[in-house]
This record gives structure tokens, C-alpha cells and sequence, in this order.
């Protein structure tokens, strides 16, 4: 198998990742699932491994839907943050040239 891919283990079956964005590690992204597959082996060791597998699948949506509003929360800031640097320097520079 290419170096590219990663290979995880899910319910017994094996799977090779890699990913198509150059951005985002395809060993990471298999780390992240690993994690969450033994969260949720421990939370629901009872349930019928399909069924933890929703469990997990539904909480992986949570976790980028948590993190999609902090980012867009963040992305609001600076854009205000943003402005408030170019008023500031704007009325700088009236006050700069009035001076002058």
C-alpha cells in the first residue's frame, strides 16, 4: 500500500485512508477516529457494535458542528476586530493631517 494511506481498523474490517487535502494528516485523522471508536466502546460496551458505531458517527457530527460555530465565531471576531483597527487607524490619519 502507498505511504500515503493509513490503515485503521473498524468493527474488524480493515481500511486504508489518506487524504485528498493536502492540509489535513491522514494519520491524525485515523488517531481522531481510533479515539472516538474506544470513547465510545468504553461508554457503550453493551450495545450491539452498530449501534456504538452510530453512537460515534453522531457524536463525530457533534464535534464538527461544535467546532464550525467556534470557528465561524472567530471569523466573526477578527472581522470586527478588523474594523475597529481600521477606524482607529483612519481617524489617525485625519487627526495626522489636520495637524499638518
Amino acid at each position: 500500500m502507498n505511504d500515503d494511506y493509513v490503515k485503521v481498523e473498524i468493527l474488524g474490517q480493515t481500511y486504508w485512508f489518506r487524504s485528498e487535502d493536502k492540509e489535513v494528516d491522514a494519520q491524525e485523522v485515523v488517531s481522531y477516529i481510533e479515539k472516538k471508536i474506544k470513547e465510545e466502546e468504553e461508554l457503550y460496551n453493551n450495545l450491539p457494535p452498530q449501534k456504538a458505531m452510530v453512537l460515534m458517527i453522531m457524536n463525530i457530527a457533534k464535534d464538527f458542528v461544535v467546532s464550525k460555530k467556534r470557528l465561524d465565531d472567530l471569523q466573526r471576531y477578527v472581522i470586527e476586530l478588523t474594523k475597529k483597527i481600521e477606524n482607529i487607524i483612519e481617524i489617525d490619519s485625519e487627526i495626522a493631517q489636520k495637524e499638518r
